[in-house]
């Protein structure tokens, strides 16, 4: 083999090359090679993670150096403040932004050129996930499966109105939000997996608009206050998909709740824990009225 061959091989065998190299010590070797396998080793790079201690802004502007990411990482980079360098990769499918606390609410513009995202979490970017910000997601319709707002107080009902035309999201995170209604969810025929923990503004027959989800299985109402009422119980009652259901840390579930609770007889999962208003005849009656395929956890931590 002449050396212009040697330095100029097909991307394909560079690729097979790359693939067989588990160790990050090896890829880098690689790349100080030449420009050829440097470019060959960047493009087989699938997944990059930053480091919480000194990621930053300067280091994402290297992303257009690895066209082929599928998946970023940087969870916890709280001196990350803008992510328009993400742009640059049309392979991009999940993204994790939770806890970068130096976005703002015009970082998440960049997220419209991602349109082929399907994961994105922005759990704890409480600054940077508004109402407003929120409008950046329509454009995500077409690909979006996976979402968590986790711990973004600023979104309200209103934020959730781009999720109206994301017909694949399958797993949907609300747990300490504003939100009042979930009425831009109903069109969401996917939705598996719903986590509404925390949501303390949440209205009474918030959950009706959920009622003509078929998939819908698992539902998180941990913590929830002045929430389990006739209606909601009656609404849950209409959700033929439920398995699983957990009301930990419930204040508001009592005794008077178990009646609506045992016409639930798909769910194969209940957990009651921490319900300080759930007495312990009343637990008994729950525990021996539940159907038998359904395992009712209970206790206290």
């Amino acid at each position: 083999m002449n050396d212009g061959a040697f330095w100029e091989l097909p991307d394909e065998l560079m690729a097979i090359i790359t693939s067989h190299l588990t160790e990050d010590e090896d890829r880098h070797s690689l790349r100080l090679v030449c420009k050829h396998w440097r470019s060959a080793v960047n493009g087989s790079v699938s997944r990059l993670s930053g480091n919480m201690y000194w990621t930053c802004d300067v280091h994402l502007l290297m992303m257009p150096l690895f066209p082929s990411v599928a998946y970023v990482n940087l969870s916890q980079c709280e001196l990350v403040s803008h992510i328009h360098s993400l742009s640059a990769l049309p392979a991009l499918k999940r993204l994790d932004l939770n806890w970068c606390t130096g976005l703002n609410p015009a970082s998440l513009h960049a997220l419209t050129a991602l349109t082929g995202l399907s994961h994105l979490d922005m759990s704890g970017c409480a600054d940077a996930v508004t109402d407003d910000s929120m409008r950046h997601l329509a454009d995500l319709h077409h690909s979006l499966e996976w979402l968590s707002l986790q711990g973004c107080p600023a979104v309200s009902s209103r934020g959730l109105e781009p999720l109206q035309s994301c017909h694949k999201l399958s797993y949907v995170d609300l747990s300490g939000t504003s939100v009042v209604s979930l009425q831009s969810l109903s069109e969401c025929m996917s939705l598996r997996r719903l986590r509404l923990s925390g949501c303390a503004r949440l209205a009474d027959g918030a959950l009706h608009s959920l009622t003509g989800l078929p998939a819908l299985g698992d539902l998180d109402l941990r913590g929830s206050k002045h929430l389990i009422t006739a209606t909601l119980l009656n609404d849950l009652a209409h959700l033929p998909g439920l398995r699983k259901l957990d009301f930990e840390g419930c204040e508001d579930l009592a005794d008077a709740s178990v009646d609506g609770l045992t016409r639930l007889s798909s769910l194969t999962h209940l957990n009651v824990s921490d319900c300080p208003t759930l007495s312990q005849s009343g637990l008994s009656r729950l525990t021996g009225r539940m159907p038998r395929h359904c395992a009712v956890f209970h206790g206290y931590s």
